[in-house]
């Protein structure tokens, strides 16, 4: 009825990073060069060059913590695509598709801009047993799919993404923790009483928490907004892509 939801940071961080890395637009924009077979350079943070590959892996290892959550691993039969809720892991991820590109671009360069930044202060690293136990599972439940096998994804190079990614999850959750953003009673109250026709004359009591909540969390964005710019200040984050080079450049089959 009103929008309201409950107060997860991390889960609305991917919601808005398009428009916080502003891509395409904010960076600067370099000719798109090729970066091993098949594989096109998308941007640069500091020395590294993230590029298709990078993408497909990252979305996957993204989805496969989606789908996963809650619910057993997709099966599939040896060299097709599954017939299954879990068969978009694959379909969205289209690189000709420039919005699907910049949203999946998005998530991967605020991975490797926090992961930096988890390194330069030091942040508690992941254990081995929690890395090796995600690659296998990983392994196991995409090792069916002809995509995966296209592919041709090595345990040490999904080791590695995988440690990108958890290490990124984890600060995340650090950082949304030390702004500590609180809403008083008396915020909540007086938005409560200037949108009070939406609430269809109930008692402030019956929406008090969801409004404290929603009111965090768009604060939150904010803050988390402005440390982003900062980091694509700090670890030089640019393009390497034109407008139209995605759609222009065959991947490799």
């Amino acid at each position: 009825m009103l929008g309201f939801v409950k107060f997860k940071p991390v889960q609305f961080i991917v919601s808005f990073v398009p428009f916080c890395l502003g891509l395409g637009l904010c960076c600067s924009v370099a000719v798109a060069r090729s970066v091993g077979p098949g594989s096109q350079a998308l941007a640069q943070v500091g020395e590294e060059v993230l590029t298709t590959r990078h993408l497909e892996l990252d979305f996957l290892i993204d989805r496969y913590q989606l789908v996963n959550k809650g619910s057993s691993a997709p099966s599939a039969t040896p060299n097709s695509t599954p017939n299954t809720n879990q068969g978009h892991v694959w379909e969205e991820l289209n690189l000709q598709n420039r919005a699907v590109v910049d949203a999946a671009l998005s998530k991967s360069l605020l991975d490797a801009m926090v992961v930096r930044e988890a390194d330069a202060l030091g942040s508690a690293t992941i254990r081995k047993e929690q890395i090796e136990s995600m690659v296998a599972d990983i392994e196991k439940t995409y090792r069916g799919f002809a995509q995966w096998k296209r592919l041709g994804i090595t345990n040490d190079e999904l080791q590695n993404a995988v440690l990108r990614h958890l290490r990124a999850n984890e600060y995340l959750q650090l950082k949304t923790a030390s702004m500590g953003i609180v809403i008083p009673d008396e915020m909540a109250q007086k938005y409560f009483e200037a949108n009070r026709s939406r609430f269809g004359g109930l008692p402030f009591a019956q929406f008090k928490e969801a409004i404290q909540e929603s009111l965090a969390q768009a604060q939150l964005e904010v803050k988390l907004k402005d440390w982003v710019e900062i980091l694509k200040r700090k670890y030089k984050v640019r393009m390497l892509q034109t407008e139209s080079s995605i759609s222009e450049k065959p991947v490799s089959k």
